[in-house]
């Protein structure tokens, strides 16, 4: 790849470097786009097809890129629980060591024993993220097993739990709402709670661990946690009270309770945790257990980006540039914001520097000179993190050869993958654009292919696919012919504000009968010459080369 790693780059404009010659496709954002940003992408983690043969993979393959989470915050991390019956250790072992293992009851008791002889809060809290590991790998109350996601899906859910949470606009702690939590389950039970909510919302610690109960071993544990965990938050630790208002916020220990969960993270944030802060601050904007005060959720959201906060310094500099959250004139410190986001971004919050990206590409009045070479290893880090903006706009500039990048088919086709299999529609269609032209010998023309990417960016609801899906079922490119299927994608596409969908559905219901056409209100019969059709087959035939349907 041309294009040199990622360095620290200054914003001030007589410390960056001067502009590019190369061609720039620069995307202009409106300050109005307020509700265009977002804190981060919803979709899944980074996927991707390097282009290594001469055919790209069918459609819907992918090959996992892992990358490993960068962690800038002292956030207590869920580590991906071990199933509780050991049967991670029997595959290791064999038939001949499953002697040596410790029954997994007596495993809890060894290690509930030890962590009541020391006073130690880190050991106990320790404890309690076991109790909840273990407690998470059994069935619930019903017998149902709670389905356990593996890292890649707790990664998504949490992605796009963050987003929702930090771009709603409900409020009131009893509204349907979604935060980003720890506890990524697919499912949670609904009756057995292992505690109870009083009238007055709060809720009230359930039987202790140590006293006869009914109830089954998941809540036991639950509970056992959630008593150790207030246990610690009494005593001020500040990584109890989070973990305890994040079960509380994503209703592990029952019903949701959005007030307690607040003021657990106002709580930790005294003692200096910055997830916490972030959190606060989501609660104040949006309501959640307290009510609205932009002013107290700048306050905590500044508090979580002077510590570094990944989250905290995206919204923070978005806010500012972008004169939201009620700071006004402030696109200076929204670039410093950005610029230190950028620095810190991880999976979770990868758009940083895509956002960042794109102010370099365009340029501000006199603070930033447009660098395009800068800009590209801007998108390349936020891509690298999972961004399928950041991968689609890649994917754009190695077509195009923009942003000082060379036209590469390979890489373009490469990065509009990653966008694509992460869920960009619009990156679908580029692809469905490749397979239709191909690029030997690194893609192949395949034309099931093409309509297999087009019908799912318009399954995605993005009209131009839809009104090129319908073409390709009118005229059986990629799939059988069928005008009834075709016709239905040109409604779908015209009813979204498609000109050409909304053409060709007039030109369709205008079509003659019987070959009889209608002329003022009369049926004529028309006798068309040989030389007629030839002219109307020719006429046909530059018309279709002239315009794009895909594009």
């Amino acid at each position: 790849m041309s294009v040199p790693p990622l360095a620290r780059r200054p914003f001030i404009a007589q410390t960056t470097s001067a502009p590019s010659s190369a061609p720039v496709s620069p995307i202009h954002r409106p300050r109005s786009m307020a509700s265009s940003i977002s804190l981060h992408s919803d979709v899944s983690p980074l996927h991707s097809a390097p282009v290594k043969s001469a055919t790209m993979p069918a459609f819907g393959s992918s090959h996992a890129l892992p990358h490993p989470t960068r962690n800038h915050t002292r956030t207590p991390s869920m580590p991906a629980p071990a199933p509780f019956d050991q049967t991670h250790l029997l595959a290791n072992l064999g038939a001949e060591g499953q002697g040596a293992l410790v029954a997994q009851d007596k495993t809890l008791e060894m290690y509930r024993a030890n962590a009541k002889k020391t006073q130690d809060p880190s050991i106990q809290f320790m404890f309690a993220q076991f109790l909840i590991n273990a407690a998470l790998s059994l069935p619930d109350s019903t017998g149902n097993s709670a389905k356990r996601l593996t890292m890649n899906e707790n990664l998504k859910m949490r992605k796009s739990d963050s987003m929702a949470s930090a771009t709603s606009t409900s409020s009131g702690a009893s509204s349907s709402h979604s935060v980003p939590s720890l506890f990524a389950v697919e499912e949670h039970s609904s009756g057995g709670s292992v505690s109870s909510v009083n009238q007055a919302g709060s809720v009230s610690p359930g039987p202790s661990p140590t006293q006869p109960t009914h109830l089954p071993k998941r809540e036991q544990l639950l509970n056992e946690a959630a008593s150790l965990l207030r246990r610690l938050s009494d005593r001020g630790y500040a990584d109890a009270q989070y973990l305890l208002g994040d079960a509380m916020s994503s209703g592990l220990l029952g019903r949701r309770d959005m007030r307690e969960s607040f003021n657990l993270f106002v709580a930790a944030t005294k003692h200096g945790h910055a997830e916490s802060a972030y959190r606060a601050a989501l609660c104040y904007e949006s309501g959640w257990g307290t009510q609205s005060d932009v002013r107290k959720a700048l306050q905590f959201l500044r508090a979580a980006a002077a510590r570094n906060h990944p989250g905290a310094t995206l919204k923070l500099g978005v806010a500012c540039y972008y004169s939201q959250l009620g700071l006004h004139n402030r696109e200076a410190e929204g670039v410093k914001w950005l610029s230190r986001a950028a620095e810190v971004a991880n999976e979770i919050f990868p758009q940083a520097p895509y956002e960042l990206g794109n102010i370099y590409e365009t340029g501000f009045l006199d603070i930033i000179i447009p660098d395009n070479v800068y800009a590209a290893q801007l998108y390349v880090r936020s891509a690298d993190l999972g961004y399928p903006k950041a991968a689609s706009r890649l994917g754009h500039a190695y077509e195009t050869g923009t942003l000082g990048l060379p036209q590469d088919p390979a890489l373009s086709v490469h990065y509009y993958t990653i966008a694509a299999l992460s869920g960009d529609a619009g990156s679908m269609l580029a692809l469905c654009a490749w397979y239709m032209v191909g690029a030997p010998p690194v893609l192949e023309k395949d034309e099931d292919e093409a309509y297999e990417w087009a019908h799912k960016a318009a399954e995605a609801g993005l009209p131009k696919a839809m009104f090129a899906v319908g073409h390709f079922c009118e005229k059986g490119v990629g799939t059988q012919r069928d005008l009834l299927e075709a016709n239905v994608w040109y409604v779908r596409a015209a009813e979204r504000g498609d000109a050409r969908a909304q053409a060709r559905v007039k030109a369709l219901n205008e079509r003659p009968v019987n070959g009889t056409p209608t002329l003022n209100g009369q049926n004529q019969k028309i006798t068309p010459t040989k030389k007629g059709l030839q002219q109307k087959k020719q006429q046909a035939a530059k018309d279709e080369e002239k315009e794009c349907v895909v594009m």
